[in-house]
């Protein structure tokens, strides 16, 4: 099949599901980092755009700005993202019709974007990007360490660079998520060791590019959270992290450690509930000397627990397209040396990142989505010549897949799997109309006031403004502070906070341009800290959505 002709069927393969996706399905991000990074640098909390995006690469932000100064009122980094899926399913779809040379290609290039179109348009998220794009680099340069001597040197460098490309956006996407994919690389490049070292020359430089880059990229990201607003954040996100994601310490035995060193258990219980927005009592200091206290109170996980957990993890897995794809494509393999030696490896490195999540208590679906990922796409170079078939029947089976992806697009294009825990969830957006209400109110408030927010209503807010396709104007979540996630701290909103007389939300709560959300617990809290006795009175109830007023009491008149 000509170069042409293989690009136009990948092409045309990959608008067929983008176009079930856009028709029978609701777009939303897969988790809700992303639409909280997306409005960040929309300056949903300032007065302009803000490339410090948390978890992705401010050169991110930095190659959107041009595009959100043109048209402003486009959500551009979700538009990014599904640029980025749609750019890499295409050019894998075309490598494996190019690789496979006979009328299998482009069955196997449908089958791949059906096993991943409804996890990867229909929920984009972040870490799964980093994942398709760096495996689609890391796939391009595989095939460039094995071109043999008749290619071009023209042809070398256009494979070097579109390589370089997907392997640096997948890095700047998300750095950890880019590197579990490197044991697939490293293996890959490993069984062609022959082949690489053939091209010798041009591998040491890709992988020179390659290194400095991913160095560069880094150093640029990390330059721009020295100042000291920045460094402050960002300390307080792994200290964070650690405290209200983890699950592998016992939770009772660190409140009992807690109360015995004069600190308080309950105040545990906050943090893993998302109510931390205090800079005195929830310091980057205080964090830590928590988690001094989790580490010393670690479950202990036999091996016996961890192979039922494994096993476990991998018949979920078994249940999912992801692993029934990787399994064909190691079954269209297995017959040569090098293709069983790749399948196997494979399924070693996955079980060894499997086991490690295990043991960090942190196996979530679009983790384990990119190890397969990996493995299935890395296995490409490796597949060979097929058994020869008729037009007709390569039409019968690509007429089959279309038209079942047609079907179960049509049926259940509305459901996704939680990016979290891999279960099927609907995506059809709840009424909720007492959130519209509530947020309508929140809107209302005079500039100087702000609703200090739940975690989980903070949610449920965010879902109700704009879609992820669409930007938000500056400055129009200042109103809606959070009590907890990961923003408390951002810069731009501490300037805000500051700007309106408020230094520590939890603390501030009973100033008079401050009411809370969804939290009328926070008594205990403030006699506890600051011995200050409170009331606490419920101003607007929207079907059970609470916003309470605190205010200090006052002193009884004997």
């Amino acid at each position: 099949m000509t170069t042409k002709r293989a690009f136009l069927s990948s092409l045309l393969i990959n608008i067929f599901f983008l176009v079930l996706c856009l028709v029978f399905g609701n777009l939303i991000f897969g988790a809700t980092d992303d639409y909280f990074m997306a409005r960040l640098l929309e300056g949903v909390y300032g007065e302009g755009y803000n490339v410090h995006l948390t978890f992705v690469n401010v050169l991110y932000g930095y190659a959107l700005l041009p595009l959100y100064h043109l048209f402003p009122k486009i959500g551009w980094y979700y538009v990014g993202e599904m640029v980025g899926v749609f750019l890499s399913f295409t050019t894998i779809g075309f490598v494996l019709i190019k690789k496979v040379k006979s009328l299998w290609g482009p069955i196997l290039a449908a089958l791949f974007t059906a096993a991943f179109a409804s996890d990867c348009y229909l929920s984009v998220q972040f870490t799964q990007c980093a994942a398709i794009f760096a495996a689609t680099g890391m796939l391009l340069f595989v095939l460039f360490s094995c071109l043999t001597s008749n290619f071009s040197e023209k042809k070398r460098i256009f494979l070097l660079i579109a390589s370089i490309f997907f392997i640096f956006w997948g890095a700047i996407m998300r750095s950890e998520a880019f590197l579990m994919g490197t044991p697939f690389f490293a293996l890959a490049l490993i069984s062609n060791l022959r082949s690489c070292w053939f091209n010798k020359n041009w591998v040491l430089i890709g992988v020179t590019i390659v290194l400095v880059g991913l160095f560069s990229i880094q150093w640029i990201d990390k330059k721009h959270y020295e100042s000291a607003d920045y460094k402050y954040y960002k300390d307080f996100q792994s200290a964070r992290a650690t405290i209200g994601d983890g699950t592998f310490f016992d939770e009772a035995g660190v409140s009992d450690d807690l109360d015995e060193i004069g600190y308080y258990g309950e105040d545990l219980h906050l943090l893993r509930n998302w109510i931390f927005n205090d800079r005195e009592v929830f310091s980057v200091d205080s964090l830590n000397m928590y988690i001094k206290y989790l580490n010393s109170n670690k479950r202990e996980s036999s091996r016996k627990s961890i192979f039922q957990s494994f096993f476990i993890a991998l018949s979920c897995a078994a249940g999912k397209p992801m692993f029934w794809i990787w399994f064909l494509f190691c079954a269209t393999i297995a017959t040569s040396r090098k293709g069983a030696c790749y399948a196997w490896g494979s399924i070693v490195i996955i079980s060894v990142l499997t086991c490690i999540l295990i043991l960090v208590s942190r196996v979530v679906f679009r983790v384990e989505l990119g190890f397969w990922l990996y493995a299935t796409v890395l296995s490409i170079p490796y597949i060979g010549n097929l058994p020869k078939i008729s037009n007709r029947i390569q039409y019968c089976i690509l007429g089959i897949i279309l038209v079942s992806s047609l079907v179960v697009f049509y049926r259940t294009g509305d459901i996704v799997r939680n990016q979290t825990n891999g279960r099927a969830m609907s995506t059809t957006a709840k009424p909720l109309k007492h959130y519209d209400e509530a947020l309508a109110y929140i809107r209302s408030l005079p500039s100087n006031q702000i609703a200090l927010t739940s975690h989980i209503p903070y949610m449920f807010f965010v879902q109700k403004m704009n879609p992820p396709y669409l930007s938000e104007p500056y400055g129009n979540w200042k109103k809606i502070i959070p009590i907890g996630y990961w923003t408390p701290f951002f810069p731009d909103i501490e300037k805000h906070l500051h700007s309106i007389g408020i230094n520590n939300p939890l603390k501030d709560v009973t100033k008079d341009n401050v009411i809370v959300v969804s939290n009328g617990q926070l008594a205990d809290y403030l006699q506890r800290h600051y011995n200050v006795e409170v009331d606490v009175t419920t101003i607007r109830s929207f079907d059970g959505l609470n916003f309470y007023k605190y205010s200090i009491k006052s002193p009884e008149i004997p």
